[in-house]
């Protein structure tokens, strides 16, 4: 029974998101028939109900299980307040964003367009705006008043949860909100990186170098893009870009000395790879690529003292820990005339 009342509730929640509400009415008065303590179809109930008294039986149903349901407590207050106010019959209340009247059954400003619900990054309820924090798992949704802070905030916790398409949705709203928020169009372009779909990306975050040319960041982005895309000599005139905007960023340096060394230009790759370690001593991954730098060109004891580095500042959970470790051992042994070093060609790939 417990699996059956879960298959009509994600089956009358998926109706009332694609705006089937008397499917969805029908499927979620299932489930209350069938477990009269589930607040969660309680609440999606009210949500596809029309008539204000049945509204009404959903949520004291609510606060019957629940008197501090914060859903249901804010969703009686709401239609209370439409029966004692002076606008109860017309049902108006006014948009956070953009103040214009809407009604309080609206789930988007019909004329600003905004959003006025949104999921909960972490269980997926849908919440009005206004809520900071997830009834039904405690997860912070933010502050509404932040505006399109808000919405990238909520984008920040959608990526985590791996939700890389409400992300780009609710980037595109704090876009639409606020087209010159700091940063806004290199998140954008992580994730439709993370989406894989690299032209938009590039495109994206051509775009958040020619928005925000002094910051690194989207150049970086932008770089890690064109490299995996094959697209070598781009990333690379992308790379010195950014090495020009910051010239004491060790990521610029080190970005840029992991391409050539990706290409073979051990030279030239070491020489990039030190002004990163030099600038930054404490930067792992650098220390990581100058000790494949080194072993590739076989200064063994170079490399064995990068890989020392690397051991000391990479965190042990880190992906490149178990090769830095084996290669240690490898060289350690050599050094110490115990055997030759095993000549591998383009291991680190």
């Amino acid at each position: 029974m417990p699996a059956r009342i879960t298959e009509l509730l994600q089956q009358g929640i998926a109706a009332a998101k694609a705006g089937q509400k008397e499917q969805a009415r029908r499927l979620l008065l299932q489930v209350t028939n069938l477990d009269e303590t589930n607040l969660k179809a309680w609440l999606w109930l009210a949500s596809v109900v029309d008539n204000t008294d049945e509204k009404l039986t959903c949520f004291n149903n609510v606060l019957a299980i629940d008197p501090h349901n914060e859903a249901a407590l804010k969703g009686l207050d709401r239609l209370q307040k439409q029966h004692t106010s002076a606008r109860a019959t017309s049902l108006e209340t006014k948009c956070p964003f953009c103040k214009a009247a809407i009604s309080t059954m609206d789930s988007k400003c019909p004329h600003c367009e905004t959003p006025l619900v949104m999921e909960c990054p972490a269980c997926t309820t849908p919440m009005d705006v206004e809520w900071d924090t997830c009834t039904e798992c405690g997860h912070e949704m933010g502050d509404y008043r932040l505006g399109s802070v808000y919405f990238t905030q909520l984008a920040m916790g959608y990526r985590e949860h791996r939700r890389a398409g409400r992300a780009l949705e609710a980037l595109r709203i704090a876009e639409k909100l606020n087209p010159n928020q700091p940063d806004l169009y290199r998140q954008m372009g992580e994730v439709l990186t993370e989406m894989s779909e690299p032209a938009a990306a590039i495109a994206m975050l051509e775009k958040a170098v020619k928005k925000e040319p002094d910051q690194i960041g989207p150049y970086l982005a932008l770089g890690k893009v064109l490299q995996q895309e094959g697209r070598w000599e781009r990333a690379e005139e992308v790379y010195r870009e950014a090495m020009a905007t910051a010239p004491r960023s060790s990521e610029t340096y080190y970005a840029l000395g992991d391409l050539l060394f990706h290409k073979n230009r051990l030279d030239e790759a070491r020489k990039q790879l030190r002004y990163a370690t030099k600038i930054d001593p404490q930067h792992g991954q650098a220390w990581v690529r100058l000790g494949q730098t080194y072993e590739a060109q076989e200064k063994f004891a170079s490399a064995s003292h990068a890989y020392r580095q690397a051991a000391n500042h990479l965190d042990s959970e880190s992906l490149d820990w178990p090769l830095v470790r084996e290669r240690l051992q490898v060289l350690g042994n050599q050094l110490a005339g115990c055997r030759s070093i095993p000549v591998l060609s383009r291991w680190w790939n």
